[in-house]
């Protein structure tokens, strides 16, 4: 979700004194202002360019540009936003909207996906404009775009600046992506899990306790919880991933808090917990980017039960669970883990035509797979 606000666009005209308030350029300018500030960015959009066709020598003519440019942003036509804030400092270069030229630079270069201009822009802004009005915000945003560049210790860099003004409104935003910014870093620093994890954890708490009932909150409870499943810390993502659960219920990360939960009874050997809540989770979530992987471990939970308990009944379960994946999601990338499975449940059951039939369709369907290997051995140590 978005975070915070910009400042509102500058009224003020550029050095040379203000245009008489009767006058048809001030009128012209102010009818245009009004449909601005009503959000009639459309309708704002055509009064200000009327408005430069017309008085092209205002003292308001910078302001009209800048407004002109603003509108396609708000719009969301970034394109045609760019070039207009890229070269308003040469052309109005006493104008007092330069700064606010120079932020929406780099606020259009990062709506445009242009990460790494965003980040030269932004820096760019702070050294010309130390006291801009703009200066959590074009921290925020420098930080976010050095995210999304995996460049994370400076992202948390970016992030600081922000976090330590306690009046940003983006300083909610700026903890939970330092948050965000830690974790990613424990999963590309292995060597230093023990760091990053705990500082992805105090962020996540300062955000719980700093802003409760922040928007940021369910985001951070979900990221919260990974955490504690990176660090093996696995009741404690239990724990977590039920705070999500059950306090953010229409939070778009529920079925990925639910699916780590599952999980995380999964690793911990609850086959019983963790194949009811795969069940569960199957059932809520049809459309969810993890239905598969939640139906082949729903599988994989009947496997264990069924080897703990040489259970038949769980076996055949465990080969119908299977046979789902294969059936319902053929491009998941558990389809051969399930078809090697289904022959190990057959192999159990004594079922060797099965177990044949399900090597066929793997070393046919998968066939750079290393469970073909895997399963030919299950089924010549069976006599199959």
């Amino acid at each position: 979700p978005a975070a915070g606000g910009d400042p509102a666009p500058g009224g003020d005209p550029a050095p040379g004194g203000d245009p008489a308030p009767e006058s048809a350029d001030e009128a012209a300018f102010q009818a245009a202002l009004t449909l601005w500030d009503g959000q009639q960015y459309a309708a704002a959009l055509a009064a200000f360019e009327a408005f430069l066709q017309a008085f092209p020598n205002s003292a308001r003519a910078d302001n009209a540009e800048y407004l002109v440019a603003r509108a396609h942003f708000e719009l969301g036509a970034f394109d045609r936003a760019l070039p207009l804030f890229q070269g308003f400092a040469g052309r109005w270069s006493a104008s007092s909207l330069i700064d606010d030229a120079a932020y929406y630079t780099g606020r259009t270069l990062y709506e445009l996906g242009r990460f790494a201009d965003a980040v030269v822009a932004f820096d760019a802004l702070l050294r010309s404009f130390a006291d801009t009005v703009y200066l959590d915000n074009a921290h925020y945003y420098s930080g976010r775009s050095l995210f999304e560049l995996a460049q994370y210790p400076a992202a948390i860099a970016s992030f600081a600046a922000v976090v330590g003004n306690a009046a940003s409104t983006y300083r909610d935003a700026s903890i939970y992506y330092t948050g965000r910014a830690e974790l990613e870093r424990a999963g590309v620093d292995p060597n230093q899990p023990s760091v990053h994890y705990p500082a992805a954890d105090r962020a996540f708490e300062r955000l719980f306790a700093d802003y409760p009932n922040d928007t940021y909150e369910d985001n951070a409870r979900y990221y919260y919880g990974l955490s504690a499943t990176g660090a093996g810390r696995l009741q404690d993502a239990i724990v977590r991933f039920t705070a999500l659960i059950e306090g953010f219920p229409n939070s778009s990360f529920i079925d990925n808090a639910w699916f780590y939960r599952a999980d995380a009874r999964y690793k911990l050997a609850d086959f019983a917990g963790a194949l009811a809540e795969f069940d569960a989770f199957v059932q809520r979530f049809p459309a969810s980017i993890y239905a598969d992987n939640a139906t082949y471990f729903s599988g994989r939970c009947h496997y264990e039960l069924a080897r703990g308990a040489g259970d038949a009944n769980e076996f055949q379960a465990a080969i119908a669970r299977f046979d789902e994946v294969v059936t319902l999601f053929p491009q998941s990338q558990y389809v051969d883990n399930a078809l090697y499975y289904a022959v190990r449940s057959y192999v159990n059951l004594g079922d060797c035509a099965g177990a044949r039939a399900a090597y066929d369709q793997l070393r046919r369907d998968q066939p750079n797979s290393p469970y073909v290997q895997r399963a030919l051995t299950a089924l010549n140590a069976a006599g199959c």
